[in-house]
């Protein structure tokens, strides 16, 4: 998209040093995330050091989109009353195109692994698939490159899920309390959303549990669209009020995780047997630990939200390599001791961005 039809969409107020067909494919507010072809976002209502502005023109950016004028700086400006509006309508125009579905996975512990079992049981079925997460940013199921943080920022989140041109994808990725109560996600039209459990964490941000847990459940009482489908983990303590509030809403609700629960595991054994709805079927999986198998569960429950037949579902697990860095065997040792990496951050906080 050219600069001069970005103006024409945005009308600034004000336009310095503006440089004719330069051509724009990326926006961002982050300047060690400029590449050639962008546009830096530079709101003064927030902290901006002028580092800031001398990076990203060094890392390739074509103007400064901000709302108010850099009177010492050289550099294309587009200066607008309204920044949030300005950024929305080039978030549009450069990526028009929606994934099919956006699957948002929050939960204490867990996300990580969800996000690349169902990333892997979709690319298994035939589809294409990105993720972004603590792991970083993959399209089917390879790495694109790293993230800053566990939720990106509105305009890294909404330029990774969308598309510039009409392609047949699903997007998956993971939502962090900071992502919610920070806002980062309200731009996007979330229509399958899960829980895989929830435990006191985060509490030097959120202050107390309950401030922690009401922030968490705001993605099915206020980000889920209306059409949307819940996945809720009934073996976790107070998800009942939960769930009658989805039920006010008129919410469709997956549960899994207990005998009552949509989808169950019913004996883990050399084979695994799961419940899903009224069928039953006997799986293989590379581990049989309860919290993983629990991970499974809520995979399955949102593929099947997703549209995946169940058959596709069952023919995929055994196929399913394991989560970097989750449980993950790494050595054995001449005692036949096994030595495993798992990252866990509980308690702890949400990276911090580097700018």
């Amino acid at each position: 998209m050219l600069l001069s039809n970005i103006i024409d969409l945005i009308c600034p107020k004000k336009i310095k040093f503006y440089e004719k067909n330069k051509n724009i494919e990326y926006i961002t507010a982050n300047s060690k995330l400029i590449k050639k072809n962008s546009i830096y976002i530079a709101d003064f209502k927030k902290k901006i050091k002028n580092i800031y502005f001398k990076e990203a023109i060094n890392n390739g950016a074509v103007a400064i989109l901000t709302n108010k004028t850099i009177s010492d700086l050289k550099a294309p400006q587009l200066i607008v009353e309204n920044l949030p509006i300005a950024i929305n309508l080039i978030l549009h125009s450069l990526k028009p195109f929606p994934p099919n579905n956006i699957i948002g996975i929050t939960g204490t512990n867990g996300k990580t692994s969800v996000v690349w079992l169902i990333s892997s049981i979709l690319k298994l079925s035939k589809l294409n698939v990105k993720s972004i997460g603590t792991l970083g940013y993959y399209k089917n199921l390879k790495k694109i490159n790293d993230v800053f943080l566990t939720t990106p920022e509105k305009e890294e989140l909404y330029q990774m899920s969308h598309s510039s041109a009409p392609e047949k994808l699903e997007f998956i990725f993971e939502v962090s309390s900071h992502g919610i109560s920070k806002k980062r996600i309200n731009h996007l039209p979330i229509n399958i959303a899960a829980i895989t459990n929830i435990s006191q964490d985060h509490l030097d941000y959120h202050k107390t549990f309950k401030n922690y847990k009401k922030t968490k459940f705001k993605i099915f009482l206020k980000n889920l669209s209306k059409q949307g489908i819940a996945v809720v983990n009934d073996n976790k303590e107070g998800i009942s009020n939960l769930k009658n509030k989805l039920k006010k809403n008129n919410v469709k609700i997956i549960t899994y995780g207990t005998n009552k629960s949509d989808i169950n595991c019913i004996s883990l054994k050399n084979r695994i047997k799961i419940k899903i709805n009224s069928s039953f079927h006997s799986i293989k999986f590379y581990t049989t630990t309860d919290f993983e198998i629990e991970n499974l569960l809520c995979s399955i429950c949102c593929c099947l939200a997703a549209g995946i037949a169940i058959k596709k579902i069952i023919s995929s697990i055994s196929k399913i390599t394991p989560v970097e860095g989750r449980m993950q065997l790494v050595n054995r040792l001449d005692n036949k001791s096994k030595v495993i990496v798992d990252y866990a951050h509980t308690p702890g906080d949400e990276p911090v961005r580097l700018d």
